[in-house]
């Protein structure tokens, strides 16, 4: 279910005694959720490239880059690690999802230093330990270029995870 915020004001009230009002929206309303897709926490490990600003679909270099995927969803995943990147920068990640391999693009669009990293392993991959570093960095990667199709792949892995979880 969707959540509504709106915003409004009184125009006038009966009397001192009665509570009803008159009113009147202010705005519209505005979503409080922004999100499209459902969101699956994870603990993924991947390796990636960052991508040219000026020709979008060639690497900037040969240097592959580790990270963690924390969560994804349909619209893209949230990348854990120690390279510091900026908003707008793209990258390019192959990611293999329920014996599929994808190979995947995606946009920074927002960032967050998050410091030392906490969790050395996960506790679903404990074999898949984070970067060794102290200065971690969480990346908000909005897929783009994707096709239907691969996005599809995703969602149906999503939902498969998530009745796995619910079962569990």
């Amino acid at each position: 279910m969707m959540q509504v915020l709106i915003e409004n004001h009184v125009l006038r009230r009966r009397n001192k005694k009665e509570t009803t009002m008159h009113t009147k929206r202010n705005v519209e309303g505005e979503s409080l959720q922004k999100r499209s897709y459902y969101r699956l926490p994870c603990h993924i490990p991947v390796t990636f490239n960052r991508l040219c600003k000026t020709e979008p679909r060639q690497l900037l270099s040969d240097e592959a880059h580790e990270g963690i995927i924390c969560n994804i969803s349909g619209g893209g995943v949230k990348l854990s690690t120690a390279l510091e990147m900026h908003t707008d920068d793209r990258i390019f990640f192959p990611m293999q999802i329920d014996g599929c391999d994808l190979y995947l693009m995606g946009e920074i669009r927002r960032s967050q230093h998050t410091g030392a990293a906490e969790n050395p392993a996960s506790p679903e991959a404990p074999e898949a330990p984070a970067p060794n570093t102290n200065t971690m960095r969480q990346y908000g990667v909005m897929f783009v270029g994707i096709s239907e199709l691969d996005r599809d792949k995703i969602i149906r892995y999503l939902f498969q995870q998530q009745k796995q979880r619910v079962r569990n």
